[in-house]
């Protein structure tokens, strides 16, 4: 079952008390995440090195809820690019129809 994210303070609570050397267990502890959660966000900040109080809270966010928007950018255009090649394989084909058809 897919669980909603947690809120952005309850991250940014769990960022500092990794800076604070607190352990994963006492992490889920006293923000009431499970553990599994608290492991999850801190291996998905931790991709990057560059995980620091200096991000923005719309950074931070992309980082842990998986908002990339290259990836979505680039999904976008293969999506584009694959129905345009359909459409154009459906005009060429349409042509070789008509070239082909008996005439009346």
């Amino acid at each position: 079952m897919a669980q909603k994210p947690i809120a952005m303070e309850q991250l940014k609570q769990i960022l500092q008390l990794q800076k604070d050397g607190v352990g994963i267990r006492e992490m889920a502890r006293r923000t009431g995440i499970s553990l599994n959660s608290v492991r999850k966000y801190l291996a998905l900040l931790s991709k990057d090195a560059s995980v620091s109080e200096e991000l923005t809270s719309k950074a931070l966010a992309d980082k842990a809820y998986g908002n990339d928007s290259v990836a979505h950018d680039a999904e976008r255009l293969i999506v584009r690019m694959i129905l345009e090649g359909l459409i154009l394989i459906m005009m060429v084909r349409n042509q070789i129809r008509s070239l082909i058809a008996p005439q009346p």
